[in-house]
């Protein structure tokens, strides 16, 4: 049989671990999307930037998100 606590405290500490990547993942997601929206915006304006324009942005969105995932290259590759 099994202490009723013991079973609460388990599912706890897996909430609780579940929650923790779950955080992690949507924080290292917002700081990708937020600098790539910057760009998307730009490209969407009703005023057409030129393209020399959207090429700077683009560079300088992919040097923020370098810089936001703290130049790790396994998060930075597939993006």
């Amino acid at each position: 049989m099994y202490d009723m606590k013991s079973v609460v405290d388990q599912c706890q500490e897996i909430t609780k671990f579940i929650y923790n990547r779950a955080y992690e993942s949507c924080v290292k997601l917002l700081k990708v999307c937020v600098s790539l929206i910057k760009v998307l915006q730009l490209a969407d304006s009703e005023d057409r930037p030129s393209i020399r324009y959207l090429y700077e942005a683009m560079d300088k969105a992919k040097e923020t998100i370098l810089d936001k995932l703290k130049k790790k290259k396994k998060l930075y590759i597939p993006i």
